[in-house]
This record gives structure tokens, sequence and C-alpha cells, in this order.
């Protein structure tokens, strides 16, 4: 409780301000009663006066002693004279106080003068009370509208607390939190935005395959299909299948990886055996072509990554190398490790990428415009997928390309173990 006391400029100031008003309190106490303590001298002195004039007056030749007698100490023998005197006319010491004239004025006022003391006090302390609740209150009600203006989409919280302290602190806090809403419900819509994108582009995708299966099955139903265009009607859906198949996988392999369904898991591990392992996946298409695949020589090269998605980024490049490499042309992988990350380049001498379209070839679904490209087969999936497993551990994907001289795709890792 000190420690936030000593950390909240309000709370110090409200206990500075009652802790003075206490102070305030036993002061003017002490001073009302020394006032009165006074007074009830200054009736004694009277008192003494009064009675030394009367014997002074009646006995002069005495004067010494009865002034002797009434201002020092009392003498046990005029006491005991003057207890018995006074007995005889009813005052002793079982008489009460307020029998007293001169006692009875003196409460009355004490009383009076106390309790107009003691009003003004709680006066006091009910206004600083008030003062301090009002800045409590104004501080809650800062809070209050701004949390309705959340809850109304309206993120612009402003609760201005210059200085520094509990509130201060909460108040900056409830700031940084607004922030994080607002940016998890653009996400959230932006996600949601991506899902209808991914829903409409997969339903384009799907379309195309299936509706030429549907068209050949169509076909093979009629009568009077000769045996050598029914296999060919066959051939084709399989082809198509095969198509949709892979499709299908892509599809799933990019939604998963999208919804963050998919948990990477980075291991220090030889780059060099990877891009072999991916080598011998493309192997046969590359052979098919009479395409040379060549690593570079280079030592092993250990980093931070997942093997088996990585594979898959590599994979997905060198399938894009071979598809626009003429048959007789080559590929090459070379493996560079730098301070603070580690690239694979991986260049061909295919047909290249027109500039105005080398920004668009990283996008989901997105295919080029040549001829070349919309005859042969794909969707536009693999080098986005690329992108998107060397973006999630960290890394990234570059490219450079001109027209019928060859492309060079550069893939990124981090060294170190931090996505």
């Amino acid at each position: 409780m000190i420690d936030y006391i000593k950390k909240e400029p309000l709370l110090k100031r409200l206990l500075t301000t009652l802790v003075i008003s206490l102070f305030s309190m036993c002061f003017i106490f002490l001073a009302i009663q020394y006032y009165f303590l006074e007074q009830i001298h200054r009736n004694q002195i009277q008192l003494n006066q009064n009675v030394v004039g009367k014997l002074v007056s009646v006995y002069p030749d005495k004067e010494v002693e009865i002034v002797k007698t009434v201002i020092n100490k009392d003498d046990e023998k005029f006491v005991k004279t003057g207890n018995e005197t006074l007995i005889k006319y009813g005052y002793n010491m079982d008489t009460r106080a307020f029998q007293d004239d001169i006692f009875r004025d003196s409460f009355y006022k004490f009383a009076k003068l106390n309790i107009a003391a003691f009003l003004i006090m709680i006066m006091l302390n009910v206004i600083l009370f008030l003062k301090g609740s009002k800045c409590f209150e104004q501080t809650l009600e800062a809070f209050s509208s701004n949390i309705d203006k959340l809850m109304d989409g309206d993120y612009s919280v402003n609760i201005c607390d210059e200085e520094e302290g509990i509130l201060s602190r909460i108040s900056t806090q409830f700031e940084q939190m607004s922030r994080r809403l607002k940016i998890s419900f653009e996400s959230l819509e932006k996600e949601k935005e991506n899902i209808k994108s991914l829903i409409t582009d997969i339903s384009h995708q799907l379309k195309t395959p299936l509706a030429s299966i549907k068209m050949f099955n169509s076909l093979l139903l009629e009568d009077g299909v000769e045996n050598l265009e029914r296999m060919e009607f066959l051939n084709r859906s399989k082809e198509d299948i095969k198509k949709l198949e892979w499709l299908t996988s892509s599809l799933v392999k990019l939604s998963r990886l999208e919804a963050g369904m998919i948990n990477l898991k980075k291991e220090k591990v030889d780059i060099k055996e990877t891009i072999f392992r991916a080598v011998n996946d493309v192997y046969l298409k590359a052979e098919e072509k009479d395409i040379d695949i060549r690593l570079e020589e280079s030592k092993s090269i250990f980093t931070f990554y997942d093997c088996k998605w990585t594979k898959e980024a590599i994979v997905n490049v060198i399938e894009n190398a071979i598809k626009y490499t003429k048959k007789g042309g080559k590929i090459k992988i070379t493996i560079n490790k730098m301070e603070t990350c580690t690239t694979i380049d991986i260049k061909d001498n295919g047909i290249g990428i027109e500039e105005e379209e080398i920004n668009n070839i990283f996008k989901r679904f997105y295919r080029g415009k040549s001829k070349v490209v919309q005859a042969s087969e794909g969707s536009g999936v693999g080098l986005y997928l690329t992108r998107k497993i060397l973006e999630e551990q960290g890394g990234c994907i570059t490219v450079q390309s001109q027209k019928d001289i060859g492309t060079t795709f550069s893939l990124f890792l981090q060294n170190c173990y931090e996505s």
C-alpha cells in the first residue's frame, strides 16, 4: 500500500492533505484548550483580587499576610478552617461544577467554540474529500467513456494523465490495449477478406478441371464412341484428375499455412542435404527435358530452418525453372552463407519473366500472360507457397530476370534460431 501511495501523485496529495488536516485539527483543539485555560486562569485571578480586596479593606493591617495566604501554596491549617467555614454555607468538595456560575459560563463558551471548530473541520474535510473524489471520478469517467468508444468500434482512445503514477500507468496500458484491439480487429477483417478471396480463387481453380472431367464423362456415356476416342477421353480425364489432385493438395497446404495450422519446427540442419533431396524429387521431370541441374561445390552449411517445408519451397522453385526452361537447358544452384543469413540462388536459362510481371509472380494464383506460360500446366500456387514458407521462418525470396535469357530466384534463410 505504501508503495502505491509513493507512486501515485493523487494519493500522495490526498494523504498530505489528510495529515495537514489532522495536524490542523490538533493545533486548533490545543489552541481552544489553551484559550479556555487562560480564561479560567484570569477568572481565578479576578476571584483572588476580589477576596484580597475585601479582606484588606476589613483588615488593612493584615495586608501582607492576606496576600501571602492567597498567592502562596496551600496551608493545611487554613484549608481546614476554610473548608469548615464553607461547609456551613453548603460549599464543599461535593459541590457540582455546574453549581459554580464561573465554571458553568466557561463550559458553555468552551462547548460552543469546540462545536464550531469541529463543524468547520468537518466541512473542510468534506470539501477535500469531494475534491479528491472528483479527480477519481473524472479519471473513471474517462475510462468509462473510452470503454464505450471501444465497444462502438472507435479505437481513438485518449486518457490524458501527464503525472507519473499508477493511474498514469493504467491509462498507458489501456491505450496500448486499445491499439492492440484495433490491430487485432483489422487483422481479423483482413483475414476475413483473405478467406473470401481464397474461396473465390479456389472455386475458380477447381471449376476448369471439373468442367473438363464432366464433359469427357458425358461424351463417354454417349453411344457410338469408338475405342480410340474412348481411350483419348479417358487419358484426358486422367490428366485432369491428376491436375485436380495436385491442385487440391497445394490448396490444402496453402490453406493450412495461411490459417496458422502448420507449426514450422526450425532445426539446425545442413542446407546442402535439403537441396539434394529437393533435386531428387524433381529429377525425373528434369531428365524428361534433358535439363542439367548442377549444385555448385560448397562446404556443408548448417542453419536453422524447417526441413520438410523448406524442401517444399525449393522444389516449387526448381519445378518452376524446369517448366519454363527449354530442352537441354541448365539450372545452377549456388549456396552462400553471409553474416546474418544464408542464400540459395537457383538460376536457369529459360524464357525469363516480363519486367512488368515481376512484382506479381509471388501473388496467389497469379500466372504470367505469355503464351508459353498460359499453355503450360500450373495454377499459380507454387511461388506464393514458397514465399509464405520462407516468410514464416523469417526469410524471403527475390527474383531477377531477363526476357529470353533466364531467371534467378534467391531464397533467404536466417542463420539465427529466432524467426
